[in-house]
């Protein structure tokens, strides 16, 4: 895989299949796919995608027959692929600071970055931000509309560098059995992942079940009201 040098971009839209980024020095918009976005697994989930105008470093990659500017981010592309193999193995296993098992709140306020939820168990005030729920309304047919006073259930993704508590509401990362992956996680850091002959390869980052992808079908509700 050719790659370009370095250069600065900024976030300008998320979209189901990862990011468009408008690189700073030309103007142009590249895209971004969210398996070329970050060296951990978790974090390649839209959860930890960065902000839009948040400021990123890419390179592109060769261009498609039909010119489309592909980019990468992940720490290891960046790096020129220089790092040993055991910190390359450290980025792939990272486990998300912060990132914990689900939680009941009330949505106490909506702003324009998202909407504020109180949890119950603490008390403490985290922050769902628009972006996730965009996410679900490209995903899945079910639509959602948080309100001030409302139940909820939803996961801690930790705290971002504005001391911003992140959480999420999507089901489909509620979902995650996080003991499992803990477990497949720390056999990653320890071995790499060496699928059993006949299993193919997994990943975790989570993409939509096919039979929700514009089927029309409202049994998989995205979010988790209460």
């Amino acid at each position: 895989m050719g790659l370009g040098p370095v250069e600065w971009g900024v976030v300008v839209a998320h979209r189901p299949y990862g990011l468009n980024v408008r690189l700073e020095a030309s103007g142009e918009v590249g895209m971004l796919d969210r398996m070329q976005s970050h060296d951990s697994y978790m974090r390649r989930n839209p959860e930890y995608w960065p902000d839009v105008g948040d400021r990123i470093r890419v390179r592109r990659m060769e261009a498609r027959p039909g010119g489309e500017l592909r980019l990468v981010s992940f720490q290891t592309a960046l790096n020129g692929w220089s790092e040993p193999e055991e910190v390359v193995r450290r980025h792939m296993y990272e486990w998300p600071a912060g990132l914990s098992d689900t939680e009941h709140g009330v949505i106490t306020a909506l702003h324009d970055r998202g909407f504020d939820v109180r949890l119950l168990a603490s008390g403490e005030t985290g922050t769902v931000m628009w972006s996730l729920v965009e996410a679900d309304r490209m995903f899945f047919s079910t639509d959602f509309h948080p309100s001030v006073g409302q139940p909820i259930r939803v996961r801690r993704l930790g705290v971002w560098p504005d001391g911003t508590l992140r959480l999420s509401h999507r089901k489909t990362f509620l979902d995650i059995p996080l003991d499992q992956v803990r477990k497949f996680m720390a056999e990653g850091m320890r071995h790499g992942y060496r699928p059993r002959k006949g299993v193919p390869g997994r990943t975790v980052t989570l993409r939509p079940p096919p039979n929700q992808t514009g089927t029309g079908n409202k049994t998989h509700p995205p979010t988790t009201p209460e």
